[in-house]
């Protein structure tokens, strides 16, 4: 979050902590509707970290409890085991060592 978005650090430390609590991805468009009504759209740099929070907010509400990313895909971590298969099978995948490796992250809609 640039300094030239929000100018305050602690205000900016503030939002910084508040987004790192957030997992429900309707609170999460609450939020970013705040930031946008009191700072104006928000720069690239913010744009992202914001899809940051999205994934995580999507990861936590499918028990996904790791998530490993690089150039040639992504693999994802599921707590339950359990529901490890029918996980996989949902987004395409198949289950590996306890993981879903996949060639490309879902889309993680806002809600």
């Amino acid at each position: 979050m640039p300094a030239s978005y929000v100018p305050e650090p602690n205000l900016r430390l503030g939002l910084y902590s508040r987004m790192a609590r957030l997992i429900n991805p309707a609170e999460l468009m609450e939020f970013e509707d705040e930031l946008a009504d009191r700072f104006g759209p928000p720069p690239p740099e913010l744009v992202g970290l914001l899809a940051l929070v999205r994934l995580r907010c999507w990861c936590a509400r499918r028990g996904i409890t790791r998530l490993d990313a690089g150039p040639q895909g992504a693999a994802l971590t599921p707590y339950d085991q359990a529901d490890a298969g029918g996980l996989a099978q949902a987004l395409g995948g198949r289950l590996k060592n306890g993981r879903i490796p996949l060639a490309k992250l879902p889309d993680c809609p806002a809600a």
